[in-house]
């Protein structure tokens, strides 16, 4: 069996490859936009990858095509010489990976399918927003006590129509300074029900999601 290491780019990717007796058969670098089709026309061998984003869509093909995938966790990568004393070097790295697989039962870190690759993507995206949200939050609240102003009780949905009805008269100077960061916090809130409604929708049609809320 061949063992093809392919140290990833995100434009172009370096691969080596080994026979059982750790021979190095062929070296090429290649179009990292290329590779799910290289490696399609090959007889099934070993495919080793370093784990990061793009491995998880090569590695989820290359098992289609019946390949022994294996994506190895990026802290066991560096014990194995990938990336030493920080150089970055492709073609010593992707041999420093195939020579540890003919040597090594190498683990795998679990590959993800597209769907929940995508879901991920949705989870994160969301996460984001309601970090930026607690910032903006923070800010709006932490001009409050320099104009003299208790703190308001609020939600991050309602504190901008509370603010808005508070700060009259005297403080009207301070809404107008904050006024753009409100309107910002209203995007932001509206953003976060939007993905807050689809993953209500996506958890109520998912098996697993509803016995994890039962």
């Amino acid at each position: 069996m061949e063992h093809i290491a392919i140290d990833l780019g995100r434009r172009y990717s370096q691969v080596c490859i080994r026979i059982e007796t750790g021979e190095i058969t062929h070296e090429e670098k290649l179009a990292t936009s290329v590779l799910s089709t290289w490696l399609s026309e090959r007889s099934p061998a070993r495919v080793v990858l370093e784990t990061c984003s793009e491995a998880f869509v090569i590695a989820e093909r290359a098992k289609a095509d019946r390949h022994d995938v294996r994506v190895v966790p990026a802290m066991l990568v560096r014990q194995l010489g990938v990336g030493q004393r920080g150089l970055k070097n492709d073609t010593r790295d992707a041999r420093a990976l195939s020579e540890a697989s003919c040597r090594l039962e190498l683990p795998s870190v679990h590959i993800p399918s597209a769907s929940s690759r995508a879901l991920k993507d949705l989870c994160t995206s969301r996460e984001l927003l309601v970090k930026m949200r607690t910032s903006t939050v923070c800010r709006v609240r932490s001009a409050l006590p320099g104009a003299g102003i208790a703190p308001v009780r609020a939600t991050p949905n309602s504190l901008p129509g509370k603010l808005r009805k508070k700060l009259t008269g005297e403080h009207a100077e301070l809404l107008s300074r904050i006024e753009p960061v409100l309107r910002v916090l209203e995007s932001l809130n509206a953003e976060v029900k939007v993905y807050d409604k689809e993953l209500r929708e996506l958890a109520k049609s998912d098996p697993l999601c509803r016995r994890l809320m039962s």
